[in-house]
């Protein structure tokens, strides 16, 4: 006797059969299970390094001053007083508020070691005093006002010169120049040494960056109670952009 004709168990069997295709075709995508066999070429790794010249066109100059009294309220006034004065003479140059900025304020006691009368064995030591220090860093993009803000701060009280630090307002350019000579380098390296294995290269295996950016010797050195009577001349020179890689090429007979 045949079975009867059943629209709904005709409709599971057409979708059971569209499931197996599906889950068929899924498993036949998926890639084997296990790590990715490993490539039998020989390799070679190099170090590559690039390196550009660019002329500096920002400037970052620290000063400040430091104050001593026996009462600290005292110091801290006359420090006040004369970073007032260095601030608004640097402002006079055209300066901007906000290229001027606080970089270290401190407040501290002086010790001295006591010897009483009659005693040349030293006491314990006493708060004689206090001093009172204040750095600022000046933001410079207009390089001929390095020297006119040094002296225009010193004339002004300031007697602590910390230095100037050069810089690039945008180093991208540079930094790109100094990476494609790096990658050039490295290239160069790995062709001599597969040449001399009568081996070529075949191809990239990775390639790691490291970059880097140093500049010249800074150009004032620490000056503590400064006098300058002629006027600072700044030499900026060029700052140096380096660049490392690390390369790994594949090997292949010629």
């Amino acid at each position: 006797m045949s079975e009867p004709n059943v629209p709904g168990r005709r409709w599971m069997s057409r979708l059971a059969a569209c499931a197996a295709l599906a889950f068929a075709g899924l498993a036949a995508a998926q890639p084997p299970n296990g790590p990715r066999p490993r490539d039998p070429r020989p390799t070679v790794a190099v170090s590559g390094t690039g390196q550009v010249a660019a002329a500096p066109d920002r400037a970052v100059v620290r000063l400040g001053a430091v104050a001593e009294a026996e009462d600290a309220k005292d110091a801290q006034s006359r420090l006040n007083a004369v970073m007032q004065k260095v601030l608004a003479a640097i402002e006079k140059l055209g300066v901007p508020k906000s290229a001027i900025r606080t970089e270290g304020l401190s407040l501290s006691p002086v010790y001295t070691n006591a010897v009483s009368p009659g005693n040349r064995e030293p006491q314990a030591p006493r708060i004689s005093g206090y001093r009172a220090a204040n750095v600022v860093s000046v933001q410079l993009d207009d390089l001929t006002r390095i020297g006119p803000a040094v002296d225009a701060g010193i004339t002004a009280g300031a007697n602590e010169l910390q230095g100037v630090a050069f810089d690039l307002k945008d180093s991208s350019a540079a930094r790109n120049a100094a990476l494609t000579a790096a990658v050039n380098d490295a290239r160069a390296q790995a062709e001599t040494i597969a040449s001399a294995l009568g081996m070529r290269l075949d191809g990239l295996e990775s390639l790691v960056t490291n970059a880097s950016f140093s500049g010249p010797p800074q150009p004032f050195a620490m000056a503590r109670r400064a006098a300058l009577d002629a006027s600072t001349p700044v030499q900026p020179g060029e700052l140096e952009v380096a660049s490392n890689v690390t390369a790994t090429y594949y090997l292949a007979p010629r």
